[in-house]
């Protein structure tokens, strides 16, 4: 009878083991990139409603770009020659996450906690700009309302279109040979004056420096792929002396850009919560049905 009941027993804890498996496995890099985008976030009509209604960063960029000198804003002069391109997720490098990244910890955990924000391309429709990404500006969430945070952008026009193109960007990484991964996050270090995009493949973790208005910096170059090793040997230092911060490149629109903002989550938890509680009462109805057998024989 034991041996009856281990069968049950061993193939729902192989089955739940499967499924856990599958729940962190790893995918085709465009599967990844897309899931940082705004077409499959939990808050996209809520982003897409801000953006329409409420939010008014062309006018604001119009009014100051002098102050951002950027040559892309030169020759608009009309509101109706902006408008906003879909919006892509950027993490924000907190503490915790850093300290995971030079202690060797879990980074792709950590940027799973850390906070994070939209960042929405403004494209240009002007005869001598037309379709050109100009600048962008961040959504941040603050007392369960979504704010504008900064505009213009601290990242090149050209970057801030590249972070928004999931095909341009799964075009550069299988370029270099990576095509399957379990991790992709796009985010931001201001401390270090740059953005990264993260990838954990099935070669290692990789980071993609989108270095802020230069193609160098503490030795490393501008979309150039450096394993986790390369890139904590090249900014750990000044990850622990405190970096400081670029001027300049955007404005503060409204509240800080960086304050409380939305945090992540992943979605293997709940998947597994869900497959754990499940096996759970799975187990616990195989045990009552043989007890009530043995009950009935007895």
């Amino acid at each position: 009878m034991k041996k009856i009941f281990s069968i049950p027993v061993v193939s729902i804890m192989l089955i739940l083991l499967c499924m856990v498996s599958l729940a962190y496995a790893a995918q085709p890099i465009e599967n990844l990139v897309k899931g940082q985008m705004l077409d499959q976030a939990k808050e996209k009509e809520q982003i897409e409603d801000f953006i329409s209604k409420k939010a008014s960063p062309k006018e604001f960029l119009l009014k100051h770009k002098d102050s951002l000198g950027r040559e892309e804003l030169k020759s608009i002069t009309k509101l109706e020659e902006l408008s906003y391109s879909s919006p892509y997720k950027a993490v924000i490098l907190d503490e915790q996450a850093a300290r995971a990244l030079l202690s060797g910890g879990n980074f792709s955990e950590a940027l799973l906690n850390a906070p994070y924000e939209w960042v929405v391309p403004i494209i240009a429709k002007g005869n001598n700009t037309a379709g050109n990404t100009v600048a962008s500006f961040s959504l941040y969430k603050a007392n369960e309302q979504w704010q504008v945070g900064e505009v213009g952008g601290y990242l090149r026009p050209s970057d801030i279109a590249f972070s928004a193109d999931v095909n341009a960007i799964a075009r550069f990484l299988k370029d270099n040979n990576i095509t399957i991964g379990r991790a992709f996050s796009h985010v931001v270090a201001l401390g270090l004056h740059m953005d990264l995009l993260y990838v954990a493949a099935e070669q290692g973790e990789f980071f993609i420096p989108l270095i802020h208005s230069r193609d160098e910096l503490y030795g490393l170059e501008h979309l150039k792929i450096y394993t986790r090793n390369q890139f904590v040997a090249a900014v750990g230092d000044i990850f622990r002396n405190g970096g400081k911060r670029d001027s300049g490149l955007a404005l503060t629109y409204g509240a800080p850009p960086l304050g409380p903002t939305a945090k992540q989550t992943s979605s293997a938890r709940p998947v597994i919560l869900t497959i754990a509680i499940v096996g759970l009462v799975a187990l616990a109805s195989i045990y009552l049905f043989r007890r009530i057998q043995l009950a009935d024989k007895s």
